[in-house]
């Protein structure tokens, strides 16, 4: 598979394990958000947070918005996700999957006409 942009989400991922390495697993997303958000910042790479994306559905923009965790270099979105373990256990549903989302920025900005 090819992924959009892949230098610049490979320098993302790279931050986002960095921060996996030193933090380790079962903190809240937020820790995780907020860690990340500084790993960024420490490798110089440009980021928002909760951007707010206009949709448009057959070129009409919905009321309805939408927002990644993270932003970075202004088309690449990033989700943040710690998964629950109750009981010590991993608990996955199998519609359940952790992902890194890749967008076009330009998709959700432009009405369709």
């Amino acid at each position: 598979m090819e992924l959009l942009h892949e230098d610049l989400t490979y320098e993302i991922i790279g931050a986002a394990m960095e921060v996996h390495a030193t933090l380790g697993a079962g903190l809240l997303e937020s820790v995780y958000q907020e860690a990340f958000a500084i790993e960024l910042l420490a490798r110089g790479i440009p980021f928002e947070t909760e951007k707010r994306l206009d949709i448009f559905y057959k070129g009409i923009k919905l009321e309805k918005h939408f927002s990644a965790d993270l932003t970075c270099y202004n088309n690449v979105m990033c989700y943040v996700i710690s998964p629950k373990f109750p009981f010590g256990k991993p608990t996955f549903p199998k519609f359940t999957r952790q992902f890194f989302v890749t967008l076009e920025y330009e998709y959700y900005q432009k009405p369709t006409s």
